[in-house]
């Protein structure tokens, strides 16, 4: 959000009402700063999940998540833009569907038909690699 409103001040004659609402300007900033930031580094799934105390010290359990972990980054960022772009902003940075559909600038029922299907070739995807 921070780098959204530091573009904005780096660069405000980018801004043209003419063309749409400061609020339409600012969702494609962050969108786009978003999808930067996917491409040079994927989020850290591990801090939303708790593991049971003890469980770190096991080597082996440790490994098995570990590849369960880049098994699941490798099928998010393999997924089509589009699809990886609702899996990002819903599920892993649980933004309400209403705030990725004015966000990306579509319907809200667009939101949940592309994450919906975005959810089924991740299974799809994560059943193969096993």
């Amino acid at each position: 959000m921070q780098e959204t409103f530091l573009r904005l001040i780096r660069q405000p004659g980018g801004f043209d009402p003419a063309k749409g609402s400061i609020e339409s300007y600012l969702f494609g900033i962050l969108r786009n700063v978003t999808r930067q930031a996917l491409r040079t580094q994927f989020v850290a799934l591990d801090e939303e999940f708790d593991s049971p105390a003890g469980e770190l010290d096991d080597p082996r359990i440790a490994l098995e998540r570990a590849v369960a972990h880049e098994q699941l980054a490798a099928a998010i960022l393999a997924l089509p833009p589009h699809y990886r772009e609702m899996v990002v902003l819903c599920d892993i940075e649980e933004w309400s569907y209403e705030a990725a559909a004015a966000t990306v600038g579509c319907p809200v029922g667009t939101v949940r038909s592309r994450l919906n299907r975005a959810r089924g070739l991740l299974r799809d995807r994560l059943k193969e690699a096993r």
